[in-house]
């Protein structure tokens, strides 16, 4: 789903949260309401930030929440329950700060808001994808019939295909339009040169390249050259490279001083649980192709050989070690690495020699060393972990498009995501 139809999805939940309060106060104290509102308003807002983060890691901001109703509300009702449990805690502790305890109108205010965001959320594929783009797919390209099948199976993009042709129709193309209703012409490179006396018309032109890229928020490998190698990779960005940099200093220390206690303990139970070192290193490759030192805590018995990618159910793992790796917890020493400037929090993830010698026969994936490699990258939260060279290249199309898109937003998204999954992975 686009990032601008995410935000307003965000501006209707908060609409609904301060219409539940408003009915949760007249329900409650009738004529009076309107004296007691300004001393819930503070206090509820407060809320609403911490019942908007529990919604999204719950996946409530899905394309899937707003296709499968029952999904739906399965997922509203735990995020509710979430949130309500956390929202008497939160009052239960600083209640006398906001001088207000509720107890009851808590619990007519989650009543009244699960009802309301179930129906709105209903409403909303409706009010957002009411007028879909209509557009023109021109070319060969076998990016088109991917393009497709992700239209006609997720209608909630807001595309549909009305028109779709291996060649360039230069005569009557206007009719075209017309007769379709065309807003939108998506071409292939072979379709450039006989569209270009056509770029003046009504109808915006749109590359397969760019339009592929937003979306399935990755690139197509096929459609990379040399224009776009210069202008994503080669280009400097000092500024965002700076303050990323600030980030990952101050952000690195701070974690490392917050998860001392659980490092500890980890450390302990490594030492006393397998036989062999409690850190685990090994060369990775970071950026410009250097080597560096890269540290976990060990999950892996002692010594153990075995295939270059981690399997799932891997009998090198110790009993310890699945529960680090299932829960991350294995990569809080990375945060040695982030403060040293080997790595940062955000980017491609680094790669052992081995595995980088073999992925190099894949097309640009040395512009992959072109930034610093992330603890978590935006490959890692749409396609996780590859065990072969065909989920190496696909992992590479996610790679390649944060390496052209990236921005402290593109950051922020990346690990806010990279928590949700974490959180889902406890729940499971």
């Amino acid at each position: 789903m686009p990032l601008a139809k995410k935000i307003i999805l965000l501006f209707g939940d908060a609409f609904v949260f301060y219409v539940s309060l408003f009915l949760m106060l007249f329900i409650r104290y009738g004529d009076s309401f309107s004296a007691r509102f300004p001393s819930h308003v503070a206090p509820f807002s407060l809320l609403f930030l911490g019942w908007f983060l529990f919604f999204y890691l719950s996946d409530l901001y899905q394309i899937s929440s707003l296709q499968d109703h029952r999904l739906l509300l399965r997922r509203l009702f735990v995020s509710v329950s979430l949130s309500l449990i956390a929202s008497v805690l939160m009052f239960y502790l600083f209640g006398s700060f906001f001088h207000l305890t509720p107890k009851t109108n808590l619990f007519l205010f989650s009543v009244l808001y699960f009802i309301l965001f179930y129906f709105w959320r209903l409403l909303v594929p409706r009010i957002l994808f009411l007028d879909r783009v209509r557009i023109a797919l021109i070319g060969a390209s076998p990016l088109f019939s991917e393009i497709t099948e992700r239209l006609s199976s997720q209608t909630l993009h807001g595309y549909v295909v009305a028109y779709q042709h291996n060649t360039f129709p230069a005569e009557g193309f206007e009719k075209i339009l017309k007769k379709h209703s065309i807003d939108q012409v998506v071409l292939d490179a072979s379709s450039f040169p006989s569209s270009l006396p056509f770029f003046s018309q009504r109808v915006p032109f749109s590359s397969l390249r760019d339009f592929y890229e937003t979306l399935f928020e990755k690139v197509a490998l096929s459609e990379l050259d040399g224009s776009w190698v210069f202008r994503h990779v080669a280009s400097s960005r000092p500024f965002y490279d700076f303050t990323k940099r600030c980030a990952d200093v101050l952000l690195s220390l701070a974690l490392l001083i917050l998860l001392l206690p659980i490092s500890s303990l980890i450390a302990l139970l490594v030492f006393l649980t397998s036989r062999g070192p409690i850190i685990f290193s090994q060369k990775r490759i970071g950026k410009h192709e250097h080597e560096f030192i890269l540290y976990k805590f060990r999950s892996m018995r002692h010594e153990s050989r075995g295939p270059l990618w981690t399997e799932a159910n891997d009998s090198r793992l110790t009993s310890l070690g699945k529960f680090l790796r299932s829960s991350h917890l294995d990569e809080i020493p990375q945060l040695w690495n982030i403060l040293w400037g080997d790595i940062s929090f955000t980017g491609p993830r680094p790669e052992r020699s081995e595995l980088a010698s073999t992925y190099s026969l894949l097309p640009f994936y040395q512009f992959r060393h072109s930034v610093k490699p992330g603890l978590t990258g935006w490959a890692q939260i749409n396609f996780r972990s590859s065990t072969s060279l065909e989920e190496a290249r696909e992992k590479l199309c996610y790679d390649m498009y944060y390496i052209a898109h990236r921005s402290l937003l593109l950051d922020i998204i990346i690990i806010v995501r990279t928590i949700r999954y974490i959180f889902i992975s406890f729940k499971r």
